[in-house]
């Protein structure tokens, strides 16, 4: 092993290198599913749906703002 590395592999995990190396591995596992499934769903879709959504959100936000709901 390289001689920097060999402190990390040597020494036992803590706490918190085991919570990060989880997070890690969840947030790298989530985020390849989410785009396996966006990109299989835009295979057989259209992406107005996206548009829509972004249009109906935007329409609430301004709302929102000229109602005062959003300060």
């Amino acid at each position: 092993l390289n001689v920097e590395l060999r402190p990390f592999f040597a020494s036992t995990f803590s706490k918190v290198q085991f919570l990060l190396t989880v997070g890690l591995v969840s947030a790298s596992l989530s985020a390849y599913l989410a785009l396996w499934g966006l990109l299989r769903y835009l295979k057989n879709h259209s992406s107005w749906i996206f548009v829509w959504y972004r249009l109906a959100l935007g329409a609430f936000l301004i709302g929102g703002a000229i109602a005062g709901w959003l300060r």
